[in-house]
């Protein structure tokens, strides 16, 4: 497969249709999880996938008709296969030898829109994550009531303002951030260099703050969110969705 992008429908075409993109990077294989295929498509009960709950929680609860763009690598076309039309669906083909920097670089080549919305593929949130106020500052979400686990990203934050991410931080980044202006065109300078493509995306970020660029810590209150990276994880589910 190619990373050429597949289904883009008219609307989705008319910039002025559209007040951000959603990018999704789906490409790990989940060998944390010891799972037979892409993390993405583990199902979490019900015969429902995690990938396929994020995007009715997107379709729900998200205002402004985003286009959704989702980055596969590992069994990319199953992942695919899973896909309604009205997503834009997009390839890393070098996902055993690179990182979610490539996928999420991958992604920002798709997108036609100044204001970006990353969502990680392996999360299960509720409603409240997408809640985050869709304007002119870029912004990172962050869990302040222990639902991400221990070992994830934390957040160090002055105020409003994240200025760290890094292990061993109690406030935990809630691997969703928005981008636009600055942060943005950093963000794609950084992702689109191929030095870079081993980054994991805090680190991305810290790259992005440590260039001048800003970002708003979003601490939505009734928050419920979790990185799907073990069977424990699975465990929180129930009291997620």
């Amino acid at each position: 497969m190619s990373n050429a992008v597949r289904n883009i429908s008219p609307i989705c075409q008319k910039q002025h249709t559209q007040s951000y993109d959603i990018i999704i990077p789906a490409a790990g294989v989940g060998s944390r999880m010891k799972s037979q295929g892409a993390k993405s498509l583990l199902q979490i009960g019900a015969g429902i996938t995690i990938l396929q709950l994020q995007l009715q929680m997107i379709q729900a609860h998200t205002t402004g008709h985003p286009r959704i763009i989702v980055v596969s690598g590992f069994e990319a076309r199953k992942v695919m296969n899973y896909l309604p039309n009205y997503v834009v669906a997009v390839e890393n083909e070098q996902y055993e030898t690179t990182n979610v920097a490539r996928s999420i670089g991958i992604g920002l080549r798709a997108s036609t829109s100044d204001r970006v919305l990353i969502i990680h593929g392996d999360l299960v949130f509720n409603k409240y994550a997408l809640t985050l106020p869709i304007d002119n500052e870029s912004i990172l979400t962050v869990d302040t009531h222990g639902t991400m686990s221990e070992d994830e990203v934390g957040c160090n934050t002055n105020g409003s303002q994240v200025f760290q991410l890094g292990y061993d931080i109690e406030d935990k980044w809630a691997q969703i951030a928005f981008l636009t202006g600055r942060e943005l065109e950093l963000a794609k300078s950084i992702c689109w260099n191929p030095n870079n493509f081993q980054l994991f995306s805090f680190e991305v970020l810290n790259e992005i703050m440590h260039r001048g660029g800003k970002f708003k810590a979003y601490k939505p209150y009734k928050l419920k969110i979790n990185d799907i990276d073990s069977k424990q994880d699975l465990q929180s589910i129930g009291d997620i969705i």
